[in-house]
C-alpha cells in the first residue's frame, strides 16, 4: 500500500513539474483570464503548503502550553487571521514564483525541479519510517515532509547559487542605477499587461541587486566574506526554491487529503 501511494505521489509531482514547464513555454502569450487563472492555481498550491505549515506549527504550541478543553486552546487555534496574513504570503510567493520560473530558461533548473518534485515524496517516506519511534503519529508526516523539503531546499538553493555565480550577466559597471533598471525592464516582453508589469518589477529588482554587486563584490572571489556577501546577494534563490517546494508540498498534501476523504466514504458505503 505504501508503494502504490508513493508511486502516486511521485506521478502527482511529474503531472505539477510538467504543468510549470508548459506553463513557462506559453505563459508570455496567454490572455490576462488565462494567466490570471494559472496564477490563482499556483498561489493556491502554495497556500496550502503555507497552511498546512502553520495550522501543524500552532497545535504543536497550543498541546504544549494549553489543556485541549482550555477557551485559550480554542480561541488561539488559529482562524481567519491566520488565514489572511498566509494568504497573502502565499500571492507574494507566487507572483516570485512565476517571475522566477518565466525569466530562467537554464535546463539544469527543469531537471534539478524534476529530480527534487521526485525525491520529495520519496525522502518523506524513508524520514517518516525513521521517526516511528520518536515522533507522534499525528505529527510525523507533517514533520517528515517538512525535513524533506527543508534537505532539498539546501541543495537546490546551494545549485543555483552557484549556477547564479558562473552564469554571464550585463556589465552595468559602466552605466548609473536608472540606466541598469530601464535596461532590464525593456528586455522584457507579455502578451498580458500584468504579467508585463510583474516580470518588469522582477526585472528592475534584478538590476539593482546586479548593479551594487558589481561594485561592491568584485568577481572573482577572493575571501570567505566576499562570498558570503554574495549569497547575500543571490538570496532571491532561496524564495525562488522556497515557493516551488510549498507548491509541490501544496498538491501532496491535496492529494493526500482528497484520498482521506475517498477513504472515509468509502468507509461509510461499505458500513452502510
Amino acid at each position: 500500500m505504501q508503494i502504490n501511494a508513493l508511486l502516486r505521489q511521485m506521478f502527482i509531482m511529474l503531472i505539477v513539474t510538467t504543468g510549470l514547464w508548459l506553463w513557462q513555454m506559453l505563459a508570455r502569450v496567454l490572455p490576462n483570464a488565462g494567466l490570471i487563472a494559472s496564477l490563482v492555481v499556483f498561489v493556491g498550491l502554495i497556500a496550502v503548503g503555507l497552511w498546512y505549515r502553520v495550522k501543524t506549527r500552532r497545535r504543536v504550541w497550543l498541546n504544549a502550553y494549553f489543556l485541549p478543553g482550555s477557551p485559550l486552546h480554542r480561541l488561539l487555534q488559529g482562524g481567519l487571521w491566520m488565514g489572511l496574513v498566509q494568504g497573502v504570503t502565499a500571492v507574494v510567493l507566487g507572483l516570485v514564483l512565476a517571475a522566477a520560473l518565466l525569466r530562467s530558461h537554464s535546463l539544469w533548473v527543469w531537471v534539478s525541479f524534476l529530480l527534487a518534485a521526485l525525491l520529495l515524496p520519496m525522502l518523506a517516506l524513508g524520514i517518516s519510517k525513521r521517526l516511528e519511534t520518536h515522533a507522534p503519529t499525528i505529527y510525523r508526516d507533517a514533520l517528515s515532509l517538512r525535513l524533506s523539503a527543508l534537505f532539498l531546499g539546501v541543495l537546490l538553493w546551494g545549485g543555483l547559487i552557484y549556477q547564479s555565480y558562473h552564469a554571464s550577466y550585463p556589465d552595468f559597471r559602466g552605466a548609473s542605477l536608472d540606466q541598469a533598471i530601464w535596461y532590464m525592464m525593456s528586455t522584457q516582453q507579455a502578451r498580458s499587461e500584468f504579467l508585463l508589469g510583474v516580470l518588469e518589477l522582477s526585472s528592475a529588482a534584478e538590476a539593482i541587486r546586479l548593479w551594487f554587486a558589481q561594485r561592491l563584490l568584485p568577481a572573482p572571489i577572493t575571501s570567505l566574506w566576499q562570498g558570503l556577501a554574495w549569497c547575500l546577494v543571490l538570496a532571491q534563490e532561496a524564495l525562488f526554491v522556497w515557493s516551488y517546494l510549498l507548491l509541490c508540498s501544496g498538491a501532496l498534501r491535496l492529494q493526500a487529503l482528497r484520498r482521506t476523504t475517498s477513504s472515509h466514504n468509502t468507509g461509510d458505503d461499505d458500513a452502510t
